[in-house]
């Protein structure tokens, strides 16, 4: 479908979007946690956003990473920046001897 060959009144309905997909996997050493990527496209933009289930916060991070950047080029480019913003993160704490914990995973209550 061609979301700009819609006719529709732009003041009432606002922020529509169309969901391209959802992906899930899990981490080593936390298998209990399923994470998941919705990948979806606003119809007034031409980028892909992401939005994820879980955010983490390891011991070796401040505070929780929310990712601030959440649009991307292309659906690979966003999948893989939403990946990156769990996994960076998760290797980062392994490399530094730390045990993969369930507490790691903070939940996202927008998903």
């Amino acid at each position: 479908m061609d979301l700009r060959k819609l006719n529709y009144d732009e003041n009432v309905v606002t922020d529509t979007v169309q969901i391209l997909g959802e992906y899930s996997f899990r981490l080593e050493g936390i298998p209990e946690i399923k994470i998941k990527i919705k990948l979806y496209k606003y119809f007034d933009r031409d980028d892909i956003c992401f939005s994820l289930s879980h955010f983490i916060h390891t011991p070796e991070q401040a505070t929780v990473y929310i990712p601030s950047s959440v649009f991307a080029e292309t659906e690979e480019i966003a999948f893989e920046r939403a990946l990156k913003s769990i996994t960076n993160y998760y290797n980062d704490a392994v490399k530094k001897g730390n045990t993969p914990e369930e507490e790691w995973l903070v939940e996202n209550t927008n998903y």
